[in-house]
């Protein structure tokens, strides 16, 4: 049995989540899509050891700048 690919989709705007998370959906099999607006709540989730496999953020998100984020 093949393990769920998790990923995180972190984005201000909510139509971009929706978008980015419908592709990965449509291409890959077995996939969990958290979708964030902002990286307090990434944060948040991350703190609670949530673990994904992949982290997707904007540059520009509305509180804090997206390179910031993964630092």
């Amino acid at each position: 049995m093949q393990r769920q690919t998790s990923i995180m989709v972190v984005d201000g705007s909510e139509v971009s989540r929706t978008i980015i998370g419908r592709i990965l959906e449509n291409e890959m099999s077995n996939v969990s899509i958290t979708s964030c607006a902002n990286a307090e709540e990434a944060l948040a989730r991350l703190g609670n050891w949530e673990r994904f496999d992949l982290i997707t953020t904007s540059i520009m998100l509305p509180d804090m700048d997206g390179l910031d984020l993964c630092r």
